[in-house]
C-alpha cells in the first residue's frame, strides 16, 4: 500500500476514545447554618468505547451520533472526546455535525515537556 493510500499515522497507532457521562444534581439534605439545600454531583458513565485502528473519522463521527440518540431520553449528555493529535479533527467534525449534547474535547499530554 502506498503512503498516500494509508490513513494518517494517529490512525494507524492510536484508538479513538468515546466517553458518554451524565451527571445529576441531587440534593442531600438542609444546612441550617447557611440556611439553603445541600446538593451533591453523582457522575454516572453510561457508554465507554474504543473504536478499532484505522476507522475513518466520518464512521467515528456517526458512531458518536448514535450513541447520544440512543441516550437522548437520559439526562443532559456530555461526550468527552480524546481530541489528542488527529482526534482534533474528529471533534471539528462533531461540532459541525450537531450531536445535539455538551461535546467536551480532552488531550492527553506526559506532562509540561
Amino acid at each position: 500500500m502506498d503512503e498516500q493510500a494509508s490513513p494518517p499515522k494517529g490512525r494507524r497507532q492510536d484508538h479513538t476514545a468515546i466517553a458518554v457521562v451524565e451527571e445529576r444534581r441531587v440534593k442531600t439534605g438542609w444546612d441550617a447554618a447557611n440556611w439553603m439545600e445541600r446538593f451533591e454531583i453523582q457522575t454516572a458513565v453510561r457508554h465507554v468505547e474504543r473504536l478499532p485502528l484505522g476507522t475513518s473519522f466520518t464512521r467515528v463521527v456517526n458512531r458518536i451520533k448514535t450513541v447520544t440518540e440512543a441516550l437522548k431520553e437520559a439526562p443532559p449528555i456530555t461526550v468527552v472526546m480524546d481530541a489528542t493529535r488527529v482526534g482534533d479533527a474528529v471533534v471539528e467534525m462533531l461540532e459541525r455535525a450537531g450531536i445535539g449534547c455538551a461535546l467536551t474535547p480532552v488531550t492527553i499530554t506526559s506532562g509540561a515537556r
